[in-house]
């Protein structure tokens, strides 16, 4: 699988605003070890790995609540005081690309969620230990534990992992959950470990073939509602059909995709980073480290712990592209993926000549894929509250004259599929894109307005996923909905060449 997602330059300022601002020093742990360093050169030269100790630790809390554990043990998350624990390392090779890294953790929590692995911006050449006020700024996300059992070892692979100029890295780790994750601090014998491979003097290795086709995704929007606060039902909603994430992320889980597919308000009801960790982390977050998220009109609302978008781009790092964007694409299986953000006022507009639409055409120009699939969160067309959105029409017309085959959004709280159309709402069976709408993730399911051309079916009673298995020139669907509900839709297509321009 190769992926293409950008860090925006203004992205470790935002983050640490999100993250770190305010933070007071509650436990520090600085042995001054440089650990042992092993190189081990395998095949001609090029590739060399090391496995490191922690130089040092620090872990911190806002306003200073809580204390750390015994005998130097280190924690991240907790309802009251919200840990973040930084690692620093020295890696001792020169510079070269990395190729892979883990970091190794004994646990000593029994929770759902797990350790969130973020990098920070790499840090000069320096032995002095970390304390609150030489924590780094946070950049992306790298990794996610998954679930962790007490008094076991645990290996996150990271993603996207950069050293500095002499191989100082500083990791920071959080909790998926609202829960305390606590590990053992660097003064134990299972002291936290970092093994890092890089390619040095010599070409990167080739990445690994792209799996091989059928390849299952899952996607669905309007996700997470206010922890601890079930949205009522109330005129505009219906009856009985709220907070249901907890069992769309638990039919996700069954399903083993490939690929998780977000599509936008995926936090309610704004996208503050607390809400994150206590809501769609311990829901949708057990499937992080498959996850290619798109930007909802909630996650930019602002409120005192969220602005922009701040949050959002804190939660899921990397896997959301730039923060000052927030689109992206992918290849997986052959098929190539584009995520955009809708959010256009917040990103210099959606329309012909912005710099989001520029960007999509060359990025559809470079990557002529067979097949090609696109998501945003508001809708082009649809048949639910907010109806159609002319917004959307250059994302439409750029699209089309590519030959994309699959359109997926949110942002009205049903279940639609149309037929294929062109970007003027006609059937085009032999061109045309295949648009879901699938804002069944758990938020709450609305009624339909006015029913839309080429609209093939609908529903709004039952929350649930679109599972598309992806083969090299076609697709199926399914909308798979949770443990009770009866509505189904399943079908076929095939992926096509471009219209004829004339």
């Amino acid at each position: 699988m190769s992926q293409v997602r950008g860090v925006g330059r203004r992205a470790t300022s935002r983050y640490r605003g999100a993250l770190v601002a305010g933070i007071v020093l509650t436990a520090l742990v600085a042995a001054g070890c440089s650990g042992s360093s092993v190189p081990r050169v395998i095949g001609p030269g090029t590739l060399v790995t090391s496995t490191v100790a922690t130089h040092s630790a620090v872990s911190v809390s806002p306003g200073g609540v809580g204390r750390p554990g015994p005998a130097g043990e280190l924690r991240s998350g907790g309802k009251a005081g919200r840990f973040v624990t930084y690692l620093q390392f020295q890696v001792p090779e020169p510079v070269g690309s990395v190729v892979s890294a883990t970091l190794h953790l004994m646990v000593e929590s029994t929770t759902k969620g797990g350790v969130l692995v973020a990098g920070t911006q790499p840090a000069a050449s320096t032995d002095a230990p970390l304390t609150a006020a030489s924590v780094p700024p946070l950049a992306a996300a790298l990794g996610d534990s998954g679930p962790t059992v007490k008094g076991t070892a645990v290996n996150v692979s990271l993603r996207g992992l950069v050293t500095g100029s002499t191989g100082v890295t500083t990791l920071a780790l959080m909790s998926t959950s609202g829960a305390v994750v606590a590990y053992h601090g660097i003064s134990s014998p299972a002291a936290p470990q970092l093994t890092v491979t890089r390619s040095v003097g010599g070409p990167t290795p080739a990445p690994a073939a792209a799996t091989s086709p059928p390849l299952h995704i899952a996607a669905a929007g309007d996700i997470a509602c206010d922890a601890g606060k079930p949205k009522p039902a109330g005129p505009d909603v219906v009856p009985g059909i709220a907070c249901g994430q907890q069992q769309t992320s638990d039919l996700l889980l069954g399903l083993h995709p490939d690929a998780v597919l977000p599509l936008g308000d995926t936090q309610y009801s704004n996208g503050a980073l607390a809400k994150y960790t206590a809501a769609y982390g311990p829901s949708w977050g057990r499937l992080f480290t498959i996850t290619h998220p798109a930007t909802g009109n909630h996650e930019y609302l602002n409120s005192a712990q969220s602005t922009a978008g701040a949050g959002y781009f804190a939660y899921f790092g990397a896997a959301a592209g730039s923060v000052d964007q927030g689109w992206y694409s992918f290849d997986l299986a052959g098929w190539h993926l584009i995520s955009l953000n809708a959010q256009c006022a917040a990103v210099g507009g959606c329309g012909t000549g912005s710099a989001q639409e520029r960007w999509l055409a060359a990025d559809l120009a470079a990557h002529k894929n067979k097949c090609t699939l696109a998501y945003w969160h508001q809708p082009r067309f649809s048949s639910g509250q907010h109806g159609d959105d002319p917004l959307y029409s250059a994302f439409w017309n750029d699209l089309y004259q590519a030959g994309a085959e699959i359109v997926l959004n949110g942002h009205d709280h049903d279940y639609e599929r149309f037929a294929p159309q062109n970007p003027a709402a006609q059937a085009d069976p032999a061109h045309g894109i295949r648009e879901f709408v699938v804002g069944t993730g758990g938020e709450d399911q609305r009624p339909f307005k006015t029913v839309q051309p080429n609209s093939e079916i609908r529903s709004n009673h039952f929350f649930g996923v679109l599972d598309l298995t992806l083969n090299a020139g076609s697709y199926t669907w399914r909308f798979i909905p949770v443990a009770g509900a009866t509505f189904t839709d399943t079908g076929t297509g095939t992926c096509h060449d471009a219209p004829a321009h004339h």
